[in-house]
């Protein structure tokens, strides 16, 4: 009953979305709100220049859980209809296995059916039962597309082990979606992002995560279907591979001037790149892969078309390793993987331009006489 205002705010976040009206923002005050998030309340946007916002009051911490065990999603979905609406600086808290829901597998946050330009800035998602964002489609081509997820931390996946196949942090089975900055981590049953659709006639396409961070998961990334970029992204102690191209008949995938560090290649896999048959034209460019598991390979093609692996730099020899040495980055058992001024990673790289022209920290590329390899331009 209350009307809404700064000082007496309405009870409920779903209330506070019925009430909008397109391009309209609601601020939400500071608080723990347990309520079962309805996705076809907030009304859909018509450009980002007017898109509806969801966000927290200033710097107040705003925690959603829901009431009670779902299936769909457990905290949030968006499907038909719902396109260009911001949700900004809230926490996704699925609250598994205190509150389990209804179907085993069901992610944190679902985007689906025609659902379009979605973004998330500086959201959190955690505690799920498996997969902590879903993004995917149930019709031919891509459909549920340009969704956008700026700086968000998700962590503490697939937390169900009754449920047999984990869960990723990110898993997007559409096209046209970006992934930048960010964290993912405390997933030790899946990847930490997963663009790949299983099914035959669902294609996640020209999809990009650059400046990520992905840590303590069983495996990286992986890149499936056509044209997907991995740039600028840091990943480090992983169970199995860091950089994976799917099963699929993926065309042009692309891993650019990114780090893994300390992979153990469980599970029957290298450390660093696993390259599938059926890939073709995939790109290893300008990586560094760094103090992973000396025991296990650490490149493995299993029969790939024209992979190009170009100025990737490992102290370990092998398959794919252009440049043999020490990347002498600044403190790695700390994981600060930025350049000192005696690596060998600095001006060697290729130049990579259009598809990278800035690093991890948003220099633009190169700084120097050529690209740095690796995640970071070495900043004088």
């Amino acid at each position: 009953s209350n009307p809404g205002t700064l000082a007496l705010p309405f009870l409920t976040i779903n209330h506070g979305m019925d009430v909008l009206t397109a391009g309209q923002s609601l601020a939400i005050r500071g608080g723990t709100y347990t309520e079962n998030l309805d996705g076809a309340l907030p009304p859909a946007g018509t450009s980002w220049a007017t898109a509806t916002k969801i966000s927290a009051y200033l710097t107040e911490t705003v925690i959603n859980k829901p009431a009670s065990g779902r299936s769909g999603a457990q905290s949030l979905l968006l499907s038909n209809g719902k396109n260009y609406i911001i949700f900004e600086d809230i926490i996704f808290d699925s609250d598994y296995p205190t509150i389990a829901p209804t179907v085993a597998g069901t992610p944190s946050i679902k985007l689906t059916g025609t659902a379009h330009h979605i973004r998330f800035n500086s959201c959190t998602v955690r505690n799920s039962d498996s997969t902590g964002v879903l993004v995917n489609t149930a019709s031919l081509g891509d459909v549920s597309t340009n969704h956008e997820f700026l700086d968000c931390i998700v962590h503490n996946m697939a937390l169900n082990l009754a449920y047999g196949p984990g869960g990723n942090c990110f898993y997007v089975e559409s096209g046209d979606n970006l992934i930048r900055g960010g964290e993912c981590y405390d997933n030790d049953r899946g990847f930490g992002v997963r663009f790949w659709s299983s099914a035959a006639n669902v294609f996640a396409n020209r999809n990009i995560a650059e400046r990520v961070k992905i840590h303590d998961c069983l495996a990286g990334m992986t890149l499936g279907d056509d044209a997907n970029r991995a740039r600028n992204n840091l990943v480090y102690n992983i169970a199995e591979v860091a950089f994976r191209v799917g099963t699929k008949a993926g065309v042009g995938n692309k891993f650019h001037n990114n780090v893994g560090y300390n992979c153990l290649g469980q599970d029957g896999y290298s450390t660093g790149f696993y390259i599938h048959a059926a890939s073709t034209d995939a790109q290893f460019k300008n990586n560094i892969l760094y103090a992973n598991n000396a025991a296990r390979p650490q490149v493995t093609d299993l029969g790939s078309t024209n992979t190009i692996y170009a100025k990737n730099l490992s102290e370990q020899s092998g398959l794919g390793i252009a440049i043999v040495d020490n990347p002498d980055f600044v403190d790695p058992t700390n994981f600060d993987f930025h350049l000192q001024s005696v690596s060998p990673a600095r001006n060697t790289g290729d130049n990579l331009s259009p598809d990278v022209t800035d690093d991890f920290d948003g220099n633009a590329r190169p700084l120097g006489s050529a690209y740095d390899i690796g995640a970071f331009e070495f900043v004088e």
